[in-house]
């Protein structure tokens, strides 16, 4: 590489760490707003779904699944066999034979229940634009 080069590399890997910091500095300073309207608004939103606000964000919030695998097992050794088991593999849930023993089942549902631990998901923001 010429001396040129080398003077035009130097440059853009600086400017590049630049930009970088303003991108870290500018997602701290969203997370922060997150957060702040969060608290202002948090008693109006759903456990589950999306909420939109006057000025048009929306947060959507929810819950991430984690089944104990010692659970399931467990749950599995006592199972009727005339109900399949809505687990595959490594216990992996199959969200609509869990839904229906939830709805249909629910003596079942109730085995592998204590294996279901709830967390709540980080709310997701967004802005609608005007049309």
């Amino acid at each position: 590489m010429d001396q040129d080069a080398d003077k035009k590399l130097a440059l853009l890997t600086a400017a590049w760490k630049e930009a970088k910091q303003q991108e870290t500095d500018a997602n701290a300073r969203r997370i922060a707003i997150e957060s702040q309207i969060y608290e202002l608004v948090e008693s109006e939103l759903p456990e589950k779904g999306t909420h939109t606000l006057p000025t048009g964000m929306k947060i959507a919030t929810g819950y991430s699944e984690e089944w104990s695998q010692e659970r399931i097992t467990a749950a599995y050794q006592d199972w009727d066999a005339s109900v399949p088991f809505p687990f595959t593999g490594v216990w992996k849930p199959d969200g609509k034979a869990i839904g229906y023993l939830r709805d249909n089942v629910p003596e079942a549902y109730q085995k592998i229940q204590p294996a279901l631990t709830l967390k709540p998901k980080k709310p997701a923001f967004s802005v609608k634009e005007a049309a």
